[in-house]
């Protein structure tokens, strides 16, 4: 409400969070973004949320982190959107659950008054996915068994062009990339890497990185 508008990242986190980690139906986060953002565009906020969800055309094959100490190593960004934890320190002001009582006293932090209590799925970020990630095979397999849904032979999803949609193929069945963990017996889980290890602020360890962390800066100035 402040400005109208989110970093790309930050609205890739918000995502992979609300989707990956909380098991909520993306269609809130895409009401919400369009309820807010200045520069919500229908289609695209549709279909970017309809791919972290894993139901849209290109779905997202990776995760983002809510922690973000890649893409805001010096904690410039959460200071300033969060004042609760501008006295914390850098090391623990992405993870500020993680800091000794005293630190959290001295910095005038209360957990649970002042700053919330985390969400009992964000205690453990890899099992959160762990139980979405079941949760959406299981409303798959029901939509593949009831017809709803319709697969290829490698478990990839089909899609029925429809008519005005493209030059040559409209009617066609059309394939639609599939997270590798959805399309059926040994797929792998999705990765836990991004859950966070360290609890000191990590640097960026590349020029990607880098360039996102430098923009969090920007936004915090």
């Amino acid at each position: 409400y402040t400005t109208g508008f989110m970093h790309q990242s930050v609205r890739m986190s918000c995502a992979c969070y609300l989707t990956d980690m909380l098991n909520v139906d993306w269609r809130h986060g895409a009401r919400w973004f369009h309820h807010t953002l200045c520069d919500a565009d229908f289609a695209i906020n549709s279909m970017m949320w309809q791919n972290a969800g894993k139901a849209g055309l290109d779905q997202w094959n990776f995760s983002v982190s809510p922690a973000s100490k890649a893409s805001d190593p010096t904690g410039a960004y959460i200071k300033k959107w969060v004042p609760e934890l501008r006295n914390v320190p850098t090391k623990f002001v992405h993870e500020p659950w993680l800091a000794p009582a005293d630190l959290l006293k001295s910095a005038g932090v209360v957990i649970g008054t002042n700053y919330p209590q985390r969400h009992e799925f964000a205690r453990d970020y890899s099992s959160a996915k762990s139980i979405t990630a079941d949760a959406l095979r299981g409303a798959r397999q029901r939509a593949i068994a009831s017809g709803e849904l319709r697969v290829d032979a490698n478990g990839y999803d089909m899609l029925t062009l429809p008519g005005g949609s493209t030059q040559a193929h409209d009617g066609k069945k059309w394939r639609v990339f599939t997270v590798q963990w959805l399309r059926g017996k040994g797929a792998a889980r999705p990765s836990s890497s991004s859950a966070p290890r360290s609890r000191g602020a990590v640097a960026p360890d590349s020029k990607r990185q880098r360039t996102i962390a430098e923009a969090f800066a920007r936004a915090a100035q």
